[in-house]
Order: structure tokens, then sequence, then C-alpha cells
């Protein structure tokens, strides 16, 4: 066993004493050496062992699902939203206001219909739309750049994305 593996024992037997159970029948084992209460603490920590290497597992998956997942939406809003057209808007006149979407979707899409469903949309559907998608902000970002509530964004994006 290497030192890693070793530190990484050490930690887990920590981690596994810490729970109020376990440290009573560690006390009592140290007290009355009884080779009972030795089986059923390794029992015990063997089981321990065993769920926190699922957990384990089970966080990994979901992060690499949850990797997976992203990159499948980016890989299809970048075919939405080709690259050059997204520079274009982005080196857009620095005057205009934050969050106002460009008076054309056109330069930055390429879907006509996907155009038009954007361009039927309300001025504020339109900025939330443009806010989260094409600069990319967080609704806390966007209820401080508009000036409105968690709630509100929420609901505006639901009815954009009806439309």
């Amino acid at each position: 066993m290497n030192r890693k593996e070793k530190h990484l024992e050490e930690q887990l037997k920590k981690k596994f004493l810490k729970e109020a159970k376990y440290q009573k029948i560690y006390k009592h084992y140290l007290e009355t050496n009884d080779s009972k209460l030795f089986e059923q603490l390794n029992g015990d920590y063997s089981d321990f062992v065993n769920y926190t290497i699922l957990l384990s597992l089970i966080q990994t998956n979901i992060k690499y699902t949850s990797l997976h997942v992203r990159e499948r939406l980016q890989k299809q809003y970048s075919e939405i939203v080709s690259e050059e057209s997204l520079k274009y808007a982005v080196n857009q006149d620095q005057s205009t206001e934050l969050g106002l979407p460009p008076k054309r979707w056109e330069f930055i899409m390429e879907d006509e219909a996907l155009i038009e469903a954007v361009s039927s949309l309300t001025k504020r559907e339109e900025q939330v739309i443009w806010l989260l998608f094409v600069e990319d902000k967080t609704n806390t970002d966007i209820t401080t750049i508009l000036g409105v509530s968690q709630q509100s964004i929420s609901k505006t994006k639901r009815r954009a994305q009806k439309n």
C-alpha cells in the first residue's frame, strides 16, 4: 500500500470513528478486548467503506452524466448560433444598452424558423433570451441588469419558451 492509499484509509477510519455509535463500540472494545465487538466493528467498517464507495460512484456518475448533457447542449447550441455571427453580435456597438437584443436576430442565428420565433417575442422576452443564451448570463445576473425579481425572470423565460 502506497503513501496516498494509507492516507486515504486513515481519513476513512477517522470519518468512520466520528460517528457516535461506532465511537461507543470502539471505546467498549478497547476496555474489554472482546472479539465479538472487534468483529462487529470490522463488519460495520466494511459496510461503511462499501457505502462510501457506492456514494463516490454515484457522484462520479452524476458528474460525468451532467458533463455529457452539457456537451450535447453546447453542441446543439453551437449548431443554432454560428461562431462568426456570435462574434459579430458581441463586437456590436458597445454603446447599446446592455441586455437589448440586436435589431435583427439574423446577425447571430442562421435558422429561419428560430429567427421568426424569437422575433415574435415581446421586448422583455427577447431581452431575457438574449441575456441567457447570447451573453451567457445567469438568472441572478439578469435580475440585476433588468431590475426585476427572480420570479419575473422565470415567468418571462417560461412564456418565451412556450412561444
